[in-house]
């Protein structure tokens, strides 16, 4: 993903028949080359009670695009300031941004810690690297050269060569971000958010001064450009993509493995099934079997052929498979929903667009068929679902899929046909979808976000000394002590 986009951006003269110093004057690098961000100065961290405005330097308009940043004097003076950095390159990264966002602003008082969540490539680092999140999407429904994608981009010199490309394009508006928000603490949520924003810290000085953490939020398979022998900590969800983070040269103890963060609504225990069914309106009969299908907020997977190929398969079957029900979340792809909508199904379908209350649905739920996105697969752990995965990118997803498969929690099937005939065992075969509920329990992590965003705020709020990890366990407990 990200070294198609770098590929794109080189190559674009050729395409365009224009000089490369034609194309960059088009893109502002001139306009960049003027405005030089303010600096630090010395390097060190600035009090608190420190004013902004610097000899010979003036607290100009942040050049940070579409972001509302407050002003030093709307920020209390004990505030402790937190910047994450992600992009919009698939719905996960912004999912975990906001759930730590929530778990630190319940864990720490409003007037103690303020958060902002910046998209790094389009409000910091600008054109051309702001269509990062449409060329994401378009990549996604191609996987063969989503592959080659993925391959270039494990490939150290590509990879070394486009970490520079941003860098070169970003630098400057990330110091302007630097010196706007003036943060405590940056964390990262994003494989692409490691290696410029470090170099931009290590030039300035300010390289052990800001602490710098990232939470990887791949699941079974990671990106090498996640992990950054620079970095302060590196958060992982599993003991595979630790495995990963000491290949890549990270140092042991600055690898925790923790889980992956999700939504809010995961964080409790869920209620009675029959009483969510209620609540949903679902049929609320012991008998009764729900299967989920989704795929991810924006609709994708083939998720019409799926639903065609699960429904007829269960309708073949509906003398010894009596009251199965189908829901399908066709996220914000309307047009998927409206056909959807338009067609008679062989047994009872519900069709729904976007969802605030994912979390009722997958409580409801007895199994589940989605994409092998980590978020979904996370949550629908965390619910005890036995999943049914559709689909998966290569290389980034594949990892999810062997997670899945070696714990027992489900299975993948890529072909419509194929996946509604396993389905259809599943769903009458009791003892089976006990199993699976039992071993996707196993491997959820409910407390994973609250841990992490402890962690975060012992960085937050300077108390490292203070961190407790037993690191012989699967899944440590961080207890923070606020003294």
């Amino acid at each position: 993903m990200a070294m198609g986009h770098g590929a794109f951006a080189f190559s674009l003269p050729l395409f365009t028949g224009r000089s490369l110093k034609a194309v960059m004057k088009s893109w502002g690098f001139s306009e960049r080359k003027r405005r030089a961000a303010v600096r630090f100065g010395s390097g060190r961290d600035l009090k608190d009670d420190e004013p902004y405005e610097r000899k010979g330097h003036t607290a100009s308009t942040p050049l940070v695009r579409n972001v509302d940043l407050p002003t030093v004097d709307a920020v209390l003076k004990t505030k402790r300031r937190l910047m994450v950095l992600m992009s919009d390159t698939g719905g996960g990264h912004r999912a975990s941004a906001i759930a730590l966002s929530d778990a630190l602003h319940a864990l720490y008082p409003a007037d103690e810690l303020e958060i902002i969540i910046v998209d790094f490539f389009v409000s910091v680092a600008g054109p051309p690297l702001d269509t990062m999140p449409e060329l994401y999407a378009y990549l996604a429904k191609h996987p063969n050269l989503w592959r080659l994608i993925w391959l270039a981009g494990q490939f150290p010199p590509t990879r070394w060569i486009f970490s520079m490309y941003v860098y070169w394009l970003s630098s400057a508006f990330f110091e302007h971000a630097l010196d706007s928000f003036r943060p405590h603490l940056i964390v990262s949520v994003h494989p692409l958010c490691q290696s410029a924003p470090l170099e931009v810290l290590k030039r300035r000085g300010l390289m052990g001064v800001i602490p710098f953490l990232t939470v990887v939020t791949d699941l079974g398979s990671a990106a090498n450009s996640w992990f950054h022998k620079n970095v302060d900590l590196c958060i992982v969800p599993s003991e595979r993509v630790r495995r990963i983070g000491l290949a890549q040269g990270v140092h042991p103890d600055k690898l925790f493995l923790v889980g992956l963060p999700v939504r809010k609504a995961f964080w409790k225990r869920a209620a009675p099934k029959w009483f969510t069914r209620l609540s949903l309106g679902l049929p609320v009969f012991k008998k009764t079997r729900v299967i989920l299908m989704v795929g991810g907020g924006d609709g994708v997977g083939n998720m019409e052929s799926l639903a065609t190929a699960v429904t007829q398969e269960i309708a073949n079957h509906a003398d010894r498979l009596p009251g199965v029900r189908l829901v399908v979340i066709c996220g914000k792809n309307a047009k998927l929903e409206e056909s959807m909508r338009c067609r008679t199904w062989s047994i009872p379908v519900e069709i729904h667009g976007f969802v605030t209350n994912m979390a009722d649905y997958m409580c409801a739920a007895d199994v589940i068929v989605t994409k092998a996105g980590p978020g979904t697969i996370a949550e629908s752990w965390i619910r005890g679902l036995p999943v049914m995965l559709s689909s998966f990118l290569p290389g980034q997803e594949a990892g999810n899929v062997e997670l899945v498969v070696k714990s027992g929690s489900g299975a993948c099937c890529e072909q419509p046909k194929k996946l509604a005939r396993v389905l259809r065992g599943w769903i009458g075969d009791d003892q089976a979808l006990k199993a699976m509920s039992r071993a996707s329990r196993a491997q959820g992590t409910r407390d994973a976000t609250l841990i992490i965003a402890r962690i975060l705020g012992q960085y937050a709020f300077h108390r490292r000394s203070s961190l407790v990890l037993d690191r012989q366990n699967a899944n440590p407990f961080v207890q923070p002590v606020l003294a």
